[in-house]
C-alpha cells in the first residue's frame, strides 16, 4: 500500500468503528517515510494541549496559515480523507518533529549517529491520554491487552507502513508497544547480538525494546545511554557517552 492508500483506509476505520464522543480526533496521517535510518516506534500520538500550545505559538512566527489544532484535527462523522487537509497536517508534523521537545531524544540519537530518522506509531489514534487510546484499542478487560478490530485493523497498517521506511535498526520506544510488538510480529532473539531481528521487507532489521525516551515515564539517562550503545554496536559504530 503507498502512505496515500494507508491514510485512506484510516478515515475508513474511523468512520465504521469511531464513536464521535470518544473518537475526537482524525487518525494521524502519514507521508512518504524517510528511509534507510533510524525508525523509532512508539504507542499512538499524544494530543497534548500544552504541548500544541507551545509548537504554534513557534508555528505563527513562520507559517503561512494560522491553526487551531482542537479545530484542524477535529473529526466528524462521515469524513473522507478528501475533506482533510493533509498536505497541511504533514507540514505540521514535519515542524513538530524538527522543534518539539517530545522529539528531542529522536532527534540526539540519529545526529550522533549521523543518521536520518523516523518516527512511527503503531496506532494512528490520537488522544490526549494514553489510558484512552488503550479503552478504544483492546478489547475488555482492557488490561490483557487483546486488540479489539479497531485495534487490530490499525496494526494491520502499521505493518503496511514500516517497510516502506527501509529501516536499519527499529527501536520500540514504549513498554506496551514493545509488547504489542513482540506478540503481533514474534522477532528473534539473538544472543550473539544482544537484541531481537525481524524481516522487514526482504531485509533482516535489528530490533530494540526500551521504555519511552521522553515524558513522565520516560527510561533515565543511564537506561538511555546503554539503549544508544547497543543501537551503535548493532550498526558497527563506536558510542560515546556524554561526560
Amino acid at each position: 500500500m503507498t502512505p496515500n492508500e494507508i491514510n485512506a483506509t484510516l478515515f475508513e476505520l474511523w468512520d465504521k468503528y469511531g464513536d464521535p464522543v470518544k473518537d475526537r480526533y482524525v487518525p494521524l496521517v502519514c507521508g512518504q517515510p524517510t528511509q534507510g535510518g533510524l525508525v523509532f516506534v512508539g504507542f499512538n500520538p499524544p494530543f497534548s494541549d500544552e504541548g500544541w500550545v507551545s509548537l504554534i505559538k513557534k508555528w505563527r512566527e513562520t507559517a503561512k496559515k494560522p491553526v487551531n489544532p482542537k479545530r484542524f484535527f477535529r473529526w466528524h462523522p462521515g469524513m473522507r480523507l478528501g475533506d482533510f487537509d493533509v498536505p497541511l497536517a504533514l507540514e505540521i508534523a514535519a515542524y513538530a518533529r524538527r522543534h518539539f521537545a517530545f522529539f528531542r531524544p529522536y532527534r540526539d540519537l540519529a545526529a550522533n549517529l549521523n543518521m536520518e530518522w523516523e518516527y512511527l506509531n503503531l496506532f494512528a489514534y490520537q488522544s490526549a491520554r494514553q489510558a484512552d487510546a488503550e479503552a478504544r484499542l483492546f478489547k475488555k478487560p482492557v488490561y490483557l491487552h487483546e486488540l479489539n478490530e479497531f485495534g487490530a485493523r490499525q496494526v494491520e497498517l502499521f505493518r503496511e507502513l514500516l517497510p516502506l521506511t527501509r529501516p536499519r535498526v527499529v527501536i520500540v520506544a514504549s513498554g506496551l508497544a514493545g509488547h504489542v510488538y513482540r506478540k503481533h510480529w514474534k522477532p528473534t532473539f539473538s544472543q550473539d547480538d544482544g537484541c531481537y531481528f525481524d524481516r522487514i521487507g526482504e531485509v533482516s532489521v535489528p530490533i530494540f525494546f526500551s521504555g519511552m525516551l521522553t515524558g513522565q515515564r520516560a527510561s533515565d539517562v543511564i537506561a538511555r545511554d546503554r539503549l544508544h550503545g547497543q543501537v551503535a554496536r548493532a550498526l558497527g559504530r563506536q558510542w560515546p557517552p556524554p561526560q
